[in-house]
């Protein structure tokens, strides 16, 4: 097994970590770093959003879910996986992130069809339920 950190070590935003074993790759939370006038995003690529198996998002915070969207965006087509409220609380404030982006006339990194396809692909779990990933 291999863990690689992808943002938010020594720095609060961005978050995500990514798992790479033997039966499946997983990603666990996927933020934005919010500063005043522009964002940075994870060190995540085309490749790696395609290699994934799962995403995992702990809870609804920006710097740990913000920047999921984008996942969609460059063909990934797997599940996200969370609570029942975080996947409440991300569909207001990812909406948001778009709408505080087009106010500030900042380049949106995915659009709302995103938002959409990974709220159609979100998979609502019980806290401390236990899935199985992968093989």
């Amino acid at each position: 097994m291999q863990v690689r950190i992808l943002g938010g070590a020594r720095e609060v935003g961005r978050s995500c970590v990514l798992v790479e074993a033997v039966t499946a790759n997983l990603l666990l939370d996927c933020g934005v770093k919010k500063l005043k006038d522009t964002e940075e995003y994870p060190l995540l690529n085309r490749r790696i959003a395609e290699t994934l198996d799962a995403v995992f998002i702990t809870h609804a915070h920006i710097d740990h879910c913000a920047f999921t969207p984008w996942l969609y965006r460059v063909g990934y087509e797997g599940p996200v996986y969370c609570t029942h409220p975080t996947a409440a609380l991300m569909e207001i404030m990812l909406r948001d992130c778009l709408k505080v982006w087009s106010e500030r006339r900042m380049l949106a990194p995915y659009g709302l069809r995103h938002v959409e396809m990974m709220e159609s692909n979100t998979k609502k779990v019980r806290y401390g339920e236990t899935i199985e990933i992968g093989k």
